[in-house]
């Protein structure tokens, strides 16, 4: 078991994450060209890497904070390149992956070398997560919350739980 200082600075750092995300992503659905770009169903490659910057712009923005300031929480670039993989493909994930790594590549004179590859692989797991979905309506069922997911999966193949009542005795 952690230390409770530690599971309280992991805890204090995924809702600071939540509540960056949060704001990027209410931000980002104002604009009537974002949305357009998400929902379509086909993109051009001009289109992926149009997606790709309207994410990887603010992601960029907070890598670069902080790689230039020095702050100790960990940022989103792994997140929003694989969020750009499984929505916009693997340009876009490609895009966001670059705009999230140079930032520290530049900043700490070229210390933190492998994480532009590393987010690269990333964006394109993200594509192939998407590609391997049997249907691409799929990918807007996702959900983090693993157990809620297997329980309606259960729920729905078996129908509702019941009782037996040959247990009583």
């Amino acid at each position: 078991m952690l230390p409770v200082e530690t599971q309280f600075r992991l805890l204090a750092t995924l809702l600071i994450k939540i509540s960056i995300i949060t704001g990027i992503a209410s931000i980002l659905m104002r604009s009537a060209r974002f949305k357009q770009l998400v929902f379509a169903t086909k993109r051009t490659v001009t289109e992926q890497i149009l997606l790709g910057l309207y994410i990887g712009m603010p992601v960029g923005i907070g890598v670069m904070m902080r790689a230039q300031f020095g702050y100790a929480i960990p940022d989103l670039g792994v997140e929003a390149a694989l969020l750009a993989g499984v929505l916009g493909g693997g340009v876009s994930g490609v895009t966001v992956a670059i705009l999230a790594a140079l930032p520290t590549y530049f900043a700490h004179d070229g210390a933190e070398v492998l994480t532009l590859p590393v987010l690269v692989l990333v964006g394109l797991a993200g594509k192939a997560a998407a590609a391997l979905a049997p249907d691409i309506e799929h990918i807007w069922h996702f959900s983090p919350f693993v157990d809620m997911n297997f329980y309606r999966w259960v729920r729905r193949r078996f129908g509702k739980p019941r009782g037996e009542w040959l247990l009583m005795f």
